[in-house]
């Protein structure tokens, strides 16, 4: 199965939607963390407004990454550190980590085009049919251009 990826700053992105997370679905995907090559995020629908503000938000952890003002080692975790607007891990974690019963993101990041397919599609097998094309917005408003600027001073703030 082919799918959608993005490449922001050579980092390449793969994004699917879980319409209501379970628990086994859950435990399938902290599993799947430890078997993939790729960075794996778990994050709640309502903690991305749109599909330009979360490629904002990888764009502003792969630019810190690149140009070392990163926090932590793995883009996967320093993203999260920016979607929550958190300089503290856990905190981070607990804001942006979807609820049982609620939407979730899956998002795989790779410096590889490669295996974010080869992910993606061993994710689609361990899941079944969880997985569908993520319903992110893909109109861009001075809403989201607010939010971007606001998160680039994430670094700023927490510097």
């Amino acid at each position: 199965m082919s799918d959608k990826i993005y490449n922001v700053l050579d980092n390449f992105i793969a994004i699917r939607e879980i319409p209501s997370i379970d628990k086994l679905t859950i435990e399938k995907i902290k599993n799947l963390k430890d078997t993939l090559d790729v960075g794996l995020l778990l994050v709640s629908c309502e903690d991305v407004i749109s599909e330009q503000v979360l490629l904002g938000l990888i764009y502003n952890a792969a630019s810190a990454h690149k140009y070392g003002y990163n926090k932590l080692r793995k883009l996967d975790s320093e993203l999260i550190l920016v979607l929550a607007g958190k300089n503290v891990f856990h905190e981070a974690a607990n804001k942006v980590t979807p609820k049982l019963g609620g939407c979730a993101l899956i998002i795989l990041l790779s410096d590889n085009k490669d295996k974010i397919q080869e992910a993606m599609d061993f994710v689609y097998k361990t899941l079944d049919s969880n997985l569908e094309e993520a319903k992110l917005a893909s109109v861009f408003s001075s809403n989201d251009l607010t939010l971007i600027e606001n998160f680039a001073l994430f670094y700023v703030w927490y510097k």
